[in-house]
């Protein structure tokens, strides 16, 4: 069995598109795949997926309990929560998740502020855009400061 559970999307640090990820992973003759980007859900987001299910062959249906279905592969909603042990930073992955409750949500909210503030200092220290540190690439360090001040 060819499993990968813990993948990322642009959603967060990795280089492909929810639907290249997919199309990928179908390639590779993967039977299931875990989308773990760190602290967000919106790649495996009902949203996110209606959007590329035209784009992937046989679709994207809802399968079960935190996991979607595609022609020959299952589809793991995870996600990589940052947390803080004792001011060490860990990551715990959690799979099998279903779709973000309110509270859930804005904790996850909080914790991509906290990130891009971090990336802020980092980028301001080495005197570079934001966008050179994180490959999502469309927010600059007015925007970064916009969202740790507020």
């Amino acid at each position: 069995m060819k499993v990968n559970l813990h993948t990322h999307t642009r959603w967060s640090d990795g280089y492909l598109s929810f639907q290249e990820l997919v199309n990928h992973a179908k390639r590779e003759g993967l039977e299931y795949l875990a989308i773990t980007d760190h602290d967000r859900t919106k790649g495996w987001s009902t949203q996110n997926v209606e959007e590329n299910s035209p784009y992937i062959s046989g679709g994207i249906t809802p399968f079960d309990h935190g996991m979607l279905s595609t022609e020959g592969l299952k589809l793991i909603q995870g996600v990589e929560l940052s947390a803080n042990d004792n001011g060490t930073e860990v990551h715990i992955l959690g799979l099998f998740i279903n779709q973000p409750d309110r509270e859930f949500q804005i904790y996850l909210d909080y914790i991509e502020k906290i990130r891009w503030c971090r990336a802020g200092r980092i980028a301001e220290r080495l005197r570079i855009e934001t966008s050179d540190l994180i490959k999502e690439g469309r927010r600059s360090i007015t925007y970064v400061r916009k969202r740790c001040n507020g």
